[in-house]
């Protein structure tokens, strides 16, 4: 997943929405360039 991927401004539902089924499909996702601002973000803790 890059910063093309998802808005920098994205919602917690538009990350679920994009994440979950790569993340289901894969059992792994793998974050380039923005994946450490997850952290920083005002998201619940089991969607970080």
């Amino acid at each position: 997943i890059t910063d093309m991927d998802i808005e920098k401004e994205s919602k917690p539902f538009q990350l679920v929405e994009k994440i979950l089924p790569l993340l289901l499909k894969n059992q792994v996702v793998h974050f380039l360039g923005f994946g450490n601002r997850l952290a920083f973000d005002p998201l619940p803790p089991n969607i970080q």
